[in-house]
C-alpha cells in the first residue's frame, strides 16, 4: 500500500511555500483539515488572523487554506459558481489565488472562466494532481506560481537562488541560514529562497541571480527548467547531494565556487574547523562514536538526502547500509551506483531488518517506532515530522545540520553504563594482561551498545587477567559459578582462558563466525612487524561460544604477542 503524500497536499504546500497567493481548495472540509493540520506543524510562528478570515465562510475562522466545502449538489450542478464565490472572496484581500483541486473536485467539469473576471482568474494546474508524486505535485505548483509573480530578469555576479528547499524540510528557517554560513565566507549572497515564504523584493529579483543551487533535485525539476528557459539563470546539482554531512558540504561549496569563479577556501576552512570540534567533542563519549561501527543501518528518505546521507554513515562512521529506500527516483539511480560501488548493491531498495540497527526515517515513523520500544537509534530525516515547536535551530543542512543530524544518532543509542573510569584505563600503561582484562571485560558488559543481550562472559578470568600461567586448583577456578565480576573477586561463567597461557596453546585460532551479512578476511597480523600501525582504530573481534558478539575499538598497542584480526572488507 502506498500511504505517501499525493500531488494535492505537495501542490497546497508549494503555495504555501511561496505565499503569493491564498491557496484555495476546492472540494470536502475533510481534505482541508489534513492539510491545515500538517501545514500548522511546518510554520514556525504564529499568524494573526485577519478580518475577512472571520467574515468569509471560506476560511471557516481559519487563517489558512480557505475551501470550497462541496457537497451532493455541487458535484451534480458542478462547482464553478461556488469557486467563482470563493476567489471574489479572496481577491478583496489583495493577494492572488491559487486553485487546487481535490480528486472529487477534478472529476467534475467545470468552466471558471465564465464566472470569475480575467483579472481574477486564480492560478491552476493542467494536470490531475491526485495520480502525481508529492514532489511532483509541489514542483508543478511552483512553476505555475513563479511564472505569475511577475519575476524580473537581469545579472548579478556572486549571487544565487536555492532551489528545491522549502517549509517542508526541518526547520527550514534555520536551514536556510546554514545554507548562507556556508557561502557567505567565500562572498556568494543568496538572492531568494522561492520556497520558503520569501519577501516579494527577493522574489522578483530572483530572475537576475547568477546560478540556482538544487537541494532536492525531485522537488524542483520544472521550476529549474522555468528559470533557464524564462530568464536565462542556470542551474546547478551538486553532485554530492544535499549538504549533509561534511563531505557533503565541501562538496558543495567547492561546486559553487567552481560555477561562480569564488574562491572556496575561506569556507572550507570553516567546514574543516567544525569538524574538528564536533571530533573532539565526540571523542569524548566513552566510545559512543565507536559502538556504531559495524551496525547496520537503513535510510527512507528523498534521493537527493539518501545519497549523502548513506556515504556519511558508511565512509566516515563505518556502518554497513542494510536498507536504502529513496522515496523518488530524481537521484536514485546515483544511490544505486554507490551502494554497488562499495559491494553493498542487495541494499538498494532491500527489507533486510537487524536488531539495534540505525533508522532514518520520517518523523512520525522515527517516533512510533521509539515508543514501540526500538532499540537502535531512530533518527528523523524527511517529512513529515513529529516535532512541533523548533526553538534551538535544529535543522539537516549545513554545518549546524550536520551536528544535529549526529546529535540524534549518538543521543539514540540505548546504552548501559556502569559507571567504570574508561579513561583512567585508557592513560594507564597495558604493559600485562591485567589491564587489558579490565578494558576488555568493561566493553562487553555494555549490554546493548555492542549487541550482548544475556549474560555477559568474562572472557579473561581472574587467573590470566593476572598473568597466572600456571594451573590453578579446579576449586579455585569453576567452583560455585556465578556470574559476579571478575574485578571483585567473583565467579565468571567461563574459564576457559585459563588454560590459554600454557604453552602448547600460545597461538590462538581464527575466528570462524563473525557478522552475517558483512563480508570479512581475517589475516594474521604479529605486533613486532607493524607497531607505528597499532596507534590506529584496532578492530578486534570477539566470541562467545562459537557467536560474534561485538567489535572493540582500542587506538593503542595491545599487550599480545600475536592474535588475528577481523577487518571489515568494503572494497
Amino acid at each position: 500500500m502506498n500511504n505517501r503524500p499525493d500531488g494535492m497536499l505537495g501542490a497546497i504546500l508549494a503555495s504555501e511555500s511561496i505565499g503569493t497567493a491564498d491557496t484555495l481548495i476546492n472540494g470536502a472540509g475533510g481534505c482541508r483539515s489534513r492539510a491545515m493540520i500538517l501545514l500548522n506543524e511546518l510554520l514556525p510562528e504564529y499568524q494573526a488572523e485577519g478580518e475577512e478570515c472571520c467574515r468569509s465562510k471560506f476560511f471557516s475562522r481559519q487563517s489558512k487554506l480557505p475551501c470550497t466545502f462541496i457537497n451532493g449538489d455541487d458535484i451534480v450542478f458542478g462547482t464553478g459558481p461556488k469557486v467563482a464565490e470563493g476567489v471574489k472572496s479572496l481577491y478583496r484581500n489583495g493577494k492572488g489565488t491559487a486553485l487546487v483541486d481535490t480528486l472529487s473536485a477534478s472529476l467534475v467539469c467545470a468552466d471558471y472562466s465564465r464566472h470569475v473576471p480575467p483579472e481574477m482568474a486564480p492560478v491552476t494546474v493542467d494536470s490531475d494532481l491526485a495520480g502525481m508524486s508529492f514532489e511532483e505535485g509541489f514542483d508543478t505548483m511552483s512553476e505555475s506560481l513563479l511564472s505569475n509573480a511577475g519575476i524580473e530578469g537581469g545579472e548579478s555576479r556572486m549571487t544565487v537562488n536555492i532551489l528545491g528547499y522549502d517549509i517542508t524540510d526541518r526547520g527550514w528557517v534555520y536551514g536556510a541560514e546554514e545554507i548562507g554560513r556556508l557561502l557567505a565566507p567565500m562572498g556568494v549572497e543568496i538572492r531568494c529562497v522561492p520556497c520558503c515564504l520569501p519577501s516579494e523584493e527577493s522574489l522578483k529579483a530572483s530572475g537576475s541571480a547568477a546560478l540556482n543551487v538544487v537541494m532536492k533535485k525531485s522537488f524542483c525539476v520544472r521550476t529549474a527548467e522555468w528559470y533557464r528557459r524564462e530568464l536565462g539563470v542556470p542551474s546547478l546539482v551538486p553532485s554530492a547531494g544535499y549538504p549533509l554531512g561534511y563531505q557533503a558540504c565541501r562538496s558543495f561549496v567547492e561546486e559553487v565556487a567552481s560555477e561562480l569563479g569564488a574562491d572556496p577556501a575561506p569556507s572550507l576552512k570553516a567546514v574543516d574547523d567544525d569538524e574538528a570540534a564536533v571530533r573532539r567533542m565526540v571523542l569524548k563519549m566513552n566510545r559512543a562514536a565507536d559502538m556504531l561501527r559495524g551496525r547496520c543501518f537503513s535510510v527512507e528518505a528523498d534521493s537527493s538526502i539518501a545519497l549523502p546521507l548513506t556515504r556519511w554513515m558508511y565512509e566516515k562512521m563505518m556502518m554497513v547500509p542494510a536498507s536504502v529506500s529513496p522515496s523518488d527516483d530524481a537521484r536514485s539511480e546515483d544511490v544505486k551506483s554507490f551502494l554497488e560501488s562499495v559491494g553493498f548493491g542487495e541494499a538498494f531498495r532491500g527489507r533486510r531488518e537487524e536488531r539495534s540497527m540505525a533508522r532514518f526515517t520520517d518523523g512520525i515513523t522515527a517516533k512510533i517506532l521509539k515508543s514501540e520500544g526500538e532499540p537502535g537509534p531512530c533518527v528523523p530525516v524527511s517529512f513529515p515530522w513529529a516535532e512541533t515547536v523548533n526553538l534551538t535551530g535544529r535543522c539537516l543542512v549545513g554545518l549546524g545540520g550536520s551536528r544535529c543530524l549526529l546529535e540524534d544518532l549518538l543521543n539514540g543509542m540505548d546504552r548501559f553504563r556502569c559507571g567504570q573510569p574508561f579513561y583512567a584505563d585508557m592513560r594507564r600503561s597495558l604493559s600485562g594482561a591485567g589491564h587489558f582484562h579490565e578494558v576488555l571485560d568493561h566493553a562487553v558488559q555494555e549490554p546493548r551498545g555492542g549487541g550482548v543481550h544475556r549474560l555477559v562472559v568474562d572472557l579473561l578470568p581472574l587467573a590470566s587477567a593476572l598473568d597466572q600461567a600456571r594451573l590453578l586448583e579446579g576449586a579455585q577456578v569453576v567452583g560455585h559459578r556465578g556470574a559476579g565480576h571478575s574485578h571483585d573477586g567473583g565467579y565468571v561463567v567461563h574459564a576457559s582462558l585459563v588454560m590459554a597461557e600454557q604453552p602448547e596453546y600460545a597461538e590462538p585460532g581464527a575466528v570462524r563466525q563473525l557478522v552475517e551479512g558483512g563480508r570479512h578476511r581475517v589475516e594474521p597480523f604479529v605486533f613486532g612487524e607493524k607497531v607505528p600501525e597499532l596507534f590506529h582504530v584496532l578492530d578486534v573481534p570477539v566470541v562467545v561460544r562459537q557467536r560474534f558478539v561485538f567489535h572493540m575499538f582500542a587506538p593503542w598497542p595491545l599487550p599480545m604477542r600475536s592474535f588475528y584480526i577481523s577487518c571489515l572488507s568494503y572494497d
